[in-house]
């Protein structure tokens, strides 16, 4: 009874992910067809942004292109201080139509495949889930092993997976520039212990941004409000930054990920190798 409900447990996980799995793929061909189609490269300025009824905004740009004036819509809806009415920007433009304009760095988007990387793993790792159950009752030493390799892949699997996605990030923050801490983002653990998350303020092209960093700092005085801290950040969409000493402490703590599952992915096929022999 309890590995037929384990199954149906999987089942419908496996039929969720399976469905925005695809859909997914679906949305990423539309995207890299809306990329072969978005090819000439233009100089465009935001001559307005349109509130959506869903609390999103809409750049409108003003686009000369061949002597003639267009006013062409970004290609998605953004977050408010993603763009600055007035402000110039590269775009690449749908020469066909024109419909949509998007940025060099949202065409490097397409290279992102991190959702769908974890997507994929997600399935992967609810089938060896359920043979590592089905096992347990049968062979529980060859379920214990399989266990290991389990949580070494998980471990290597999602490291990698989130180390492809800050590599391609860090492609396209290459702009350096000064940022100063205003506040922390405080997050409580389990433990009782606290998690701060820096909040920094800076500029760029006379526009004023704040973000919160992705990445913790090791203590609350780390950072201290008031203080200059390098950040780097896309210059196609400045919202886009990172603290740089932070960034670089991030990539450690993937490559330790990695490294502990990979370790511990060798140890449990070779404890599996040595039961079956």
């Amino acid at each position: 009874m309890g590995n037929f409900i384990y199954f149906i447990i999987a089942l419908i996980v496996l039929a969720v992910v399976t469905t925005l799995i695809i859909k997914e793929v679906r949305t990423r061909k539309e995207f890299s067809y809306m990329v072969s189609r978005c090819s000439k490269y233009v100089k465009g300025t935001v001559k307005e942004i349109q509130k959506t009824p869903d609390g999103k905004f809409l750049p409108l740009f003003s686009v000369v292109d061949e002597g003639s004036v267009y006013e062409l819509p970004y290609y998605r809806k953004t977050e408010q201080n993603e763009f600055s009415v007035g402000r110039d920007y590269d775009l690449f433009i749908d020469n066909e139509q024109l419909m949509v304009a998007m940025t060099d760095s949202d065409r490097n988007q397409s290279e992102d495949n991190t959702s769908l990387y974890l997507m994929m793993f997600i399935a992967v790792f609810t089938v060896l889930s359920f043979l590592m159950v089905i096992l347990k009752t049968n062979n529980p030493e060859l379920s214990n092993y399989l266990a290991l390799v389990l949580g070494g892949g998980a471990f290597y699997s999602v490291a990698e997976i989130f180390n492809k996605h800050d590599r391609i990030k860090k492609e396209q923050t290459s702009y350096l520039t000064d940022a100063t801490i205003i506040d922390y983002q405080i997050r409580h653990e389990d433990d009782g212990s606290n998690v701060y998350f820096p909040v920094y303020q800076y500029y760029y092209g006379d526009q004023q941004y704040t973000a919160v960093s992705d990445v913790s700092q090791s203590n609350r005085s780390e950072f201290r409000r008031g203080q200059t801290v390098q950040i780097a950040l896309d210059p196609a969409n400045p919202q886009n930054s990172s603290i740089s000493a932070l960034s670089k402490r991030g990539f450690t703590i993937l490559r330790i990920f990695k490294l502990l599952g990979f370790i511990l992915v060798v140890i449990g096929l070779a404890l599996i190798g040595m039961s079956i022999l």
